[in-house]
């Protein structure tokens, strides 16, 4: 192998003198590269005409790189380049995710409000089981519907409403993944969210006018489902439900 010449391997149309040849392409690498030595027995050859200004940069920071690993063991040199490799991918998608992630930010906009379905059942607060019902209340207990804090938040690649739904200052509306279905809850915290980013969506409803009189909740971290009490009974808990299902999702104020 190490008398075999790179000019050997060229076709026979090429009609030059090898001297002559070997000459021409010092002369073209010369005017097109820059040699710089970084250490006995390794040079870094950078072109002039690069094909960025990346590359470039990558380019010297590699050479610097290897410069710095030239006296590790075999193992210590693969470890090094392997833990080179990973820190760059997870910074590449961490920053990915930062730029593409949705921040939703409180408004100045917060009313106090009592909820009932189309059917005229009340929102109410089994407060040992910590579990919204719907009843159809009786004159007199008006009382027993539960009082909600609607706050509203807004994104800039969102249009319409978006709001968060809180009891008594220390418990918030939540939807909560189980299984294949999605489930409402409430959560103890007495926190005033003043951004919420994605991970922390599940506090958070859209809120759209179906007609003049009803809107819907539906949610933010899972798409397609809504807020829904049962269509006929009573006394059941207030829960998500897909728009498809046959429960009421549609709500007003008292």
């Amino acid at each position: 192998m190490s008398d075999f010449d790179l000019f050997d391997a060229l076709p026979d149309s090429v009609d030059c003198d090898k001297e002559e040849y070997k000459t021409s392409c010092c002369n073209k690498m010369d005017d097109q590269t820059k040699t710089s030595p970084l250490d006995e027995g390794l040079d870094l050859e950078v072109s002039h005409n690069p094909k960025s200004f990346q590359c470039a940069v990558t380019l010297m920071l590699a050479g610097s790189r290897f410069k710095r690993l030239l006296n590790c063991s075999g193992r210590e040199l693969c470890s090094a380049i392997m833990e080179c490799f990973m820190e760059e991918t997870i910074v590449e998608r961490t920053a990915g995710l930062c730029k593409s992630g949705k921040i939703f930010t409180r408004a100045n906009s917060e009313h106090q409000c009592t909820l009932s379905d189309k059917s005229k059942k009340s929102i109410v607060l089994a407060a040992e089981a910590l579990k919204l019902q719907a009843y159809q209340l009786r004159a007199g207990y008006e009382n027993s519907k539960v009082l909600l804090k609607m706050s509203r938040y807004s994104c800039s690649s969102i249009n319409g409403q978006t709001v968060l739904l809180s009891i008594n200052q220390s418990y918030k509306l939540v939807c909560r993944q189980k299984g294949d279905e999605v489930e409402l809850g409430l959560e103890k915290c007495s926190l005033e969210l003043q951004d919420i980013s994605e991970d922390k969506t599940h506090y958070l409803f859209y809120k759209k006018a179906s007609d003049v009189t009803f809107f819907t909740f539906e949610s933010v971290r899972f798409p397609g489902w809504f807020i829904s009490t049962d269509n006929e009974s009573e006394g059941l808990s207030v829960d998500m439900c897909r728009q498809e299902a046959v429960r009421l999702t549609q709500f007003q104020k008292d």
